[in-house]
């Protein structure tokens, strides 16, 4: 499964589980109109996400860095009054904001979602027609690709290297104080240190 639809799934069900009050959560492609809008509201307040463009880096490691721009697109309708959609958009709107700010969406390779936007668009048309719509976007850093770096740093059927290699074991441990405490290590003995006593002249 592509690892950018699978993020986009993780961003409808954290809405779907922590904003209350939507009757539909569902993806889209990021171009809307008209017939569109009309068609979600048939079930409101209804959440579309999408994943629009998505420049991209390289990372030392061999990955790549997505930089996915993310929407959810908010559509609302009255209900008890004329035009109290305006209402309920902003407050869906606030409420998907604030959950979505340096949010991971449960991904590990995620980074904490930055530059959060609210904006309601204007549609005289669909305003008449008791409808509103808000979008709130985003930017969501995702590492994708195989990692080639841990792939060199691991033997064939050894496992990952350690974190370094020493000569000795005592050497990952703090020094022996004295060649005396050396019990322990009788595969490698020290080295006779005593100095030589010369003959006096």
């Amino acid at each position: 499964m592509s690892d950018i639809v699978a993020f986009r799934q993780r961003i409808m069900d954290t809405i779907e589980a922590n904003v209350p009050g939507i009757a539909k959560v569902d993806w889209y492609d990021g171009l809307f109109d008209e017939d569109d809008v009309r068609e979600w509201g048939l079930n409101t307040p209804a959440v579309m996400v999408a994943v629009l463009t998505v420049p991209n880096d390289h990372h030392t490691t061999g990955e790549i860095l997505a930089d996915l721009h993310c929407l959810a697109t908010v559509i609302t309708q009255d209900v008890a009054e004329p035009r109290d959609n305006d209402l309920q958009n902003w407050t869906l709107m606030e409420a998907i904001a604030k959950l979505a700010n340096l949010n991971q969406f449960g991904d590990p390779n995620a980074a904490a979602a930055c530059d959060v936007e609210m904006k309601r668009l204007r549609h005289p048309e669909l305003r008449r027609e008791g409808v509103a719509i808000g979008i709130v976007e985003w930017r969501s850093n995702l590492t994708i690709g195989r990692n080639r770096q841990a792939e060199r740093d691991t033997f064939p059927g050894a496992g990952a290297m350690p974190d370094r290699v020493t000569a000795r074991a005592w050497l990952d441990d703090a020094p022996p104080e004295s060649w005396s405490d050396w019990s322990g290590r009788p595969d490698e003995p020290p080295t006779d240190v005593t100095p030589i006593e010369e003959d006096a002249p």
